[in-house]
């Protein structure tokens, strides 16, 4: 993502087209490219089209090849990208504008983290389905993404080969997108940057989203989740770095009621820490429930 002060300009004064000839003809020559290359990407696009969300281009987003920008409803593309990776990123932002509003400063930095990390997947998800369906069509397309994307591609490609389930290949690449560790971080800080700005917040970091929750609305295809609840509760989704963790809880403890007393524990207490020597540390309240509902066991 580019700067705050990048969203905001992009927010009030609209995307910088060179014409809207060019953006238009643009975007409807991808839009013709995804109809003849498979139906995934189509309807995924036209159902956001429904929904209301404008389709732009714009010459100065860096590196980006596109956004979802949710206060103006539009999906805006990086016109000097190539039509090989706006194919897939046409595909992505509107996953993106179809799932539900995604994490506040209500929600506890757990919750946020969780909620934004399995926005993404999604995304990627559908993203990597879409390009494999169009592998025949627009070889350089899927080329582009498996190049930058080779073990989200084969997690997928390989399951759909053995299961023939496009459910099961989805959830195979949604779980295949929290493997790399320093590409997770990069969207684990832009949360935590967020979330930093609801110290004073009277109501911020009090409302933990149900597993079952993020499952059923953001991991939603026609009706129908594809992720089981209990992936959001497994070491693989609620692995954090140490820096991550260390921010995240002082984020919670330095809210303005805390001013006071600081709390022991945070929500991230209740996460896996990758240590800075690569050992992966259990939750220790985790640990003490375990052992808890060990000992109940044992004394029935």
């Amino acid at each position: 993502m580019g700067t705050l002060k990048d969203l905001f300009d992009l927010i009030k004064n609209g995307p910088q087209q060179e014409t809207s000839e060019i953006s238009d003809s643009r975007i409807k020559q991808l839009r013709e490219k995804l109809s003849k290359s498979g139906t995934l990407g189509k309807s995924i696009v036209d159902a956001a089209i429904k929904q209301g969300i404008v389709f732009c281009t714009d010459t100065d987003m860096g590196n980006k090849s596109g956004a979802y920008i949710p206060a103006t409803r539009m999906i805006v593309l990086n016109s000097n990208m190539s039509d090989d990776i706006l194919l897939a990123t046409m595909v992505h932002e509107s996953r993106h504008s179809l799932q539900p509003h995604g994490y506040s400063h209500s929600d506890t930095v757990k919750s946020a983290l969780t909620v934004n990390r399995a926005m993404e997947a999604d995304a990627m998800a559908f993203e990597c389905a879409a390009v494999v369906e169009m592998k025949t069509s627009e070889p350089g397309a899927y080329k582009e993404f498996k190049t930058h994307h080779p073990v989200i591609t084969d997690c997928y490609e390989k399951e759909l080969s053995a299961s023939k389930d496009p459910f099961k290949a989805l959830g195979k690449a949604f779980e295949a997108w929290y493997e790399n560790g320093a590409y997770v971080n990069q969207y684990d800080a832009a949360v935590l940057n967020f979330m930093s700005l609801g110290s004073i917040y009277r109501g911020a970091y009090k409302y933990e989203r149900p597993a079952l929750e993020v499952s059923e609305k953001v991991c939603s295809f026609f009706g129908k989740s594809y992720m089981p609840a209990s992936f959001f509760s497994s070491s693989k989704a609620l692995t954090v770095s140490y820096s991550t963790a260390q921010r995240g809880a002082e984020i919670e403890k330095h809210h303005i009621r805390h001013f006071l007393r600081k709390p022991k524990e945070t929500s991230l207490s209740l996460m896996y820490v990758r240590m800075p020597n690569g050992e992966i540390k259990t939750p220790e309240r985790l640990i003490v429930s375990t052992a808890i509902n060990l000992r109940k066991r044992l004394e029935r």
